[in-house]
């Protein structure tokens, strides 16, 4: 099927239209939830509740933009909304966080892996201000 197909199928209530979209598009959006929420558990979950919301809300979509574009903003916004549900913004030290450096090598490559581990361990409001500020390109306002 293609994206437009798709679009119209889940705005049509087809089944098979959103079995495709769950198939095409799960990666994504967990790799957003994975941002936003630092665990691999709470990520599934809200994975599940953005999926939900981008099905529930896909009439809304009018077209203007890429529709991936439009799913990551409807699950961005939804993972927020998860996290001001579960009073998850509380305020941390990053004094008690370890830096991601290894004086040992000396070299500023970091890995993925190595970058997520650090983002992982920082508070959830900074985290959160983070997904928001390099990744989406919203301002610190």
């Amino acid at each position: 099927m293609t994206e437009q197909q798709i679009i119209i199928g889940c705005k049509n209530k087809d089944k098979r239209a959103f079995r495709t979209f769950v198939d095409n598009y799960s990666a994504f959006i967990f790799s957003i939830c994975y941002r936003y929420m630092g665990s691999h558990e709470v990520a599934k979950d809200a994975l599940q509740e953005c999926l939900i919301q981008v099905i529930n809300n896909i009439d809304k979509y009018n077209e203007i933009g890429r529709f991936k574009s439009w799913v990551g903003t409807v699950s961005s916004s939804k993972c927020l909304d998860l996290l001001r549900k579960e009073k998850r913004h509380k305020y941390g030290d990053l004094d008690k966080v370890a830096e991601p450096w290894s004086p040992a090598e000396g070299s500023l490559n970091l890995e993925y892996e190595d970058v997520m581990k650090f983002i992982n361990q920082i508070p959830d409001r900074y985290r959160t201000v983070i997904n928001l500020f390099l990744i989406e390109g919203y301002s610190h306002r």
